[in-house]
């Protein structure tokens, strides 16, 4: 069964364009894999870099999939799944992913107005 992927607010698919490939051939997918969006954080030294993880790489033959990790300060770096799975962990300890949870349990659902329901 292949996976549901999330809809933009036009109604398709989130990320639904062709597979690009990169210097050395390889074909990177914008779709089909769950972690893509994903918000993850991973450190360097003292500092922890947040970032998206924008597309990925298939596994072929021996060699593991990959996974592109776009920080907020622009770098940009592959990670293979196990690292993909550590930094998804680290994000949720940060104190970014503290305060989007905070915000989202704070805000009340919005009251539907009678009649507004459409026939």
């Amino acid at each position: 069964a292949a996976e549901q992927q999330p809809k933009t607010s036009k109604g398709k698919p989130q990320g639904a364009r062709a597979p690009e490939k990169d210097e050395n051939g390889n074909e990177w997918h914008f779709t089909g894999h769950k972690w893509l969006g994903v918000l993850v954080a991973r450190s360097f030294g003292r500092t922890v870099a947040v970032g998206q993880i924008t597309k990925w790489l298939p596994p072929d033959g021996e060699d593991g999939a990959l996974f592109k990790a776009v920080h907020l300060d622009g770098d940009e770096e592959d990670l293979e799944d196990h690292e993909v799975v550590e930094a998804i962990q680290k994000y949720q300890t940060t104190g970014r992913a503290a305060r989007k949870a905070k915000a989202a349990a704070a805000t009340p659902p919005r009251p539907v107005k009678a009649g507004s329901a459409k026939s």
